[in-house]
């Protein structure tokens, strides 16, 4: 199943993103709790681990970049559909 990872909501409010890496690049296999990407919000920096098992199919921004809160960063196929 493809899903997108995206930066999370924290609060009810918007805002913008700084992501300061991005550890996957397209094709990547990764494990439940590998990071995928860093960020900074707020004052804090964070990290988004994966939730299960998949496939990087796509990363659409670079490190370094602004994004909104909410915004897809990368591009995954789960493990349903995997098969290496």
């Amino acid at each position: 199943m493809t899903e997108t990872v995206r930066v999370p909501h924290w609060t009810e409010g918007s805002g913008k993103a700084l992501l300061l890496h991005i550890f996957m690049k397209t094709g990547d296999y990764y494990r439940k709790g590998d990071i995928l990407f860093s960020y900074s919000w707020d004052g804090a920096e964070l990290e988004e681990r994966a939730y299960e098992n998949g496939k990087v199919i796509a990363v659409l921004f670079s490190d370094g970049e602004s994004v909104e809160i909410g915004t897809p960063v990368i591009v995954t196929e789960t493990e349903k559909t995997v098969s290496e």
